[in-house]
């Protein structure tokens, strides 16, 4: 196992951390261990000395502040990836003792036989498994099956194998907090990475309380990003689109009401008024819900793209007014229909195109 190294995400760590360690050096006296101190505070301190006076080959790195989980992994990879050339690949797992050796020592020796593939020790949930782990975790593997064909016991396990390769890429992928691990999952898909997976003992000590899972922001930001991967995005892009126009419309109308006219300085007025609001919510939806990427300057190409609009959408609307008198609000309607249509082949390929890595 000497082409591997264990990652440890750590917040608060008690004395399982160093029970873990103890565990460990038992079986794999010589094995790299990196764990990342994820902003715990002046009274961890001891804890974090004593690991780095007391256990052999063993880093610890930090953070200034509380980071997140997925944050804590990319800092290790990254110093994997930088530092430590000849590792294949890390093995993830928890410091809260969720996670025993054995298990650990079986997904390392999966990983042997399949070095580009990402293991997962995946837990069973049966009925002493705390009921929000076991709800959340089957809910979420049935619709990850049913809606992308990804089959996975255990959506959420922190005991994972990540080939070298595939650090590579998920540096680079957005997410601080659990959702990462989440994400991992879905740029494993995309990246042709094959997941197998490694059963793997079942552990919760004292209810699960030494976890740091928020359970109601932490759960936001997993199912958001479940929903952003599985919806496809013009789907999304239209519910964020209809959204947008209601608030456009809305804004419209109200406008040329109070001018009380339907001359071209009056509708262009509107135009710009009701575009402006609209596109700035728009933009705040696309970017974190509806597209997958996020391009270099993306807030400026999509205030470019929608000034560009605004104009298209003044001058088509006062055209077709001209020549036929219908009124504006319903031109309107049809004239951003077309340019619905643009804008969302525009956003794709070029505002929130995914950054190559």
């Amino acid at each position: 196992m000497n082409n591997l190294a264990i990652v440890i995400p750590s917040l608060e760590p008690g004395q399982r951390l160093l029970q873990l360690l103890v565990e460990i050096r038992k079986t794999s006296p010589e094995i790299p261990i990196i764990i990342v101190n994820d902003g715990s505070g002046e009274e961890y301190d001891s804890i974090f000395d004593h690991v780095k006076s007391d256990y052999s080959n063993t880093l610890v790195l930090s953070h200034d502040i509380n980071r997140g989980k997925g944050a804590a992994l990319k800092t290790a990879m990254n110093y994997v990836l930088k530092h430590m050339p000849e590792i294949n690949g890390i093995v993830t797992m928890d410091s809260d003792g969720q996670h025993l050796y054995k298990d650990v020592y079986k997904c390392m020796e999966l990983f042997q036989n399949h070095p580009n593939d990402l293991v997962l020790g995946v837990r069973r949930f049966g009925k002493d498994i705390p009921f929000r782990s076991r709800l959340g975790n089957i809910l979420t593997s049935k619709l990850l099956g049913i809606f992308t064909g990804i089959h996975i016991t255990d959506t959420q396990t922190g005991l994972r194998v990540i080939p070298r390769l595939f650090m590579r890429r998920l540096i680079h992928v957005s997410g601080d907090r659990f959702e990462f691990e989440m994400k991992m999952l879905f740029e494993a898909k995309e990246s042709n990475v094959s997941i197998i997976e490694q059963p793997i003992t079942t552990v919760y000590l004292e209810n699960n309380t030494g976890s740091h899972f928020r359970v109601i922001s932490d759960s936001v930001s997993i199912y958001s990003i479940f929903f952003k991967y599985t919806i496809p995005s013009f789907f999304r892009y239209t519910i964020s689109s209809l959204l947008s126009f209601v608030v456009d419309i809305g804004v419209f109308s109200l406008t040329l009401a109070l001018f009380q006219r339907n001359n071209f300085l009056s509708i262009s007025v509107a135009s710009v008024l009701s575009r402006v609001l609209s596109s700035a919510f728009n933009y705040l939806v696309n970017r974190h819900a509806v597209f997958s990427g996020n391009s270099h300057y993306s807030a400026v190409k999509y205030a470019t793209l929608a000034i560009a609009q605004i104009f298209a959408s003044s001058i088509l609307v006062s055209m077709v007014h001209a020549v036929t008198f219908f009124n504006p609000t319903y031109i309107k309607v049809v004239v951003d229909c077309l340019l619905f249509f643009v804008s969302y082949h525009v956003q794709k390929k070029y505002i929130f195109k995914e950054l190559t890595v």
